[in-house]
């Protein structure tokens, strides 16, 4: 996992054994598939005790649907983000098609529908927001109110103030 460098959003790209699979980890098919993976409680296991171990020390940021929850619920600061169903769908249709992959927009709701009700009743690390979460709505907000609301609640659950990129 890096940062692009100088790219003006932000965009984060994933390499796996070197190679940039950035694009190939936002195929419907595999969201869909490591969703349904992810449910297997020895896979939830193996990935829970792996990601204790890169939180052990503090200092990062971790995103996942059960990060808050399960996996570092001692947290300083955890931030619930949701979206309906539909504005996610909108916004996952829009990087498909930008992407110069054929998408359907209903077909894209059903699979994000289908994958929100999967993880929400698992049995293992259900998608819920923790109890001590800031719940953030983003429907109708663009990234950079996205990104300001959340350095807001990190500076007022911290003191810790925002880096200017």
């Amino acid at each position: 996992f890096s940062m692009q460098p100088g790219s003006p959003d932000l965009l984060n790209t994933v390499f796996l054994n070197g190679e940039d699979v950035t694009t190939a980890i936002r195929e419907p098919d595999v969201s869909s598939y490591a969703s349904k993976v992810s449910a297997l409680s020895a896979v939830r296991r193996a990935l829970v005790a792996k990601q204790k171990q890169m939180g052990a020390r503090g200092g990062v940021v971790m995103e996942g649907r059960d990060i808050a929850t399960v996996v570092l619920p001692g947290a300083e600061v955890k931030i619930f983000l949701t979206a309906s169903a539909e504005e996610r769908a909108k916004r996952r249709h829009k990087e498909l098609v930008l992407a110069g992959k054929h998408a359907d927009y209903d077909k894209v709701l059903d699979e994000m529908r289908e994958r929100d009700h999967r993880d929400s009743t698992r049995a293992d690390s259900p998608l819920k927001p923790a109890a001590d979460s800031v719940i953030v709505d983003t429907d109708n907000l663009g990234i950079t109110d996205v990104v300001m609301k959340i350095t807001g609640i990190v500076f007022d659950k911290t003191g810790v103030e925002p880096l200017t990129v």
